[in-house]
């Protein structure tokens, strides 16, 4: 869980970098976007230079909010990688560390692992 923190935090940096990147303030749907938001929020009732701020503040808030869905993303796959990797271990992990007994109630909801085929 913890390795899952980490690795959240530092792809979520990875994608607001890469994200501002594309922030161009001489692009003109960049300078729209912020027009459109600090209109909306003159209308609000916020003073022109108030309105202002908050559009940037809005803007940042839009990259930070695609950045962590990004990041999510990215551990989604990760742990989906090391799921088709390891197949019993993973459903094992996802029913908190149970098994594949013959016993087990388990053994009633899912499919058994996967067998090994040998070919001569």
């Amino acid at each position: 869980m913890s390795m899952a923190i980490t690795v959240l935090a530092q792809r979520a940096q990875f994608h607001q970098l890469r994200l501002v990147d594309h922030l161009v303030p001489s692009s003109p749907l960049y300078q729209e976007t912020l027009r459109d938001m600090a209109a909306r929020f003159v209308a609000e009732g916020a003073s022109v230079a108030d309105a202002q701020r908050r559009a940037y503040g809005w803007l940042a808030q839009q990259v930070q909010a695609q950045a962590s869905l990004l990041s999510y993303i990215d551990v989604f796959w990760g742990f989906a990688m090391v799921a088709a990797l390891h197949p019993g271990r993973a459903h094992a992990a996802a029913l908190g560390g149970a098994s594949w007994g013959a016993n087990s109630a388990l053994t009633d909801f899912l499919p058994p692992p996967a067998a090994s085929v040998i070919i001569k």
